[in-house]
């Protein structure tokens, strides 16, 4: 496997982990909301632990694939 493969998967992998996370926010504001207008309990605390966890560690791969294009964004050096 060359290192664009490699990337490419980690690119596959990172854009699904964001389409799950997406939903799962979604459904946590809108539980949120429920809760507020007191129409639900909260949600457990494990639950709010894990899906932060989960948004931290896709805030991980963002950060790791901007660092893996950097030397590609930035401008040559000037003369």
């Amino acid at each position: 496997m060359t290192a664009s493969d490699a990337h490419w998967r980690d690119d596959l992998t990172l854009v699904g982990g964001l389409s799950t996370i997406n939903r799962e926010l979604a459904l946590y504001v809108m539980g949120l909301l429920d809760v507020d207008a007191k129409r639900a309990e909260e949600p457990p605390a494990a639950e709010e632990a894990s899906l932060g966890h989960r948004m931290v560690e896709l805030g991980h791969a963002i950060q790791a694939r901007a660092a893996r294009r950097q030397p590609r964004l930035d401008p040559p050096p000037s003369p």
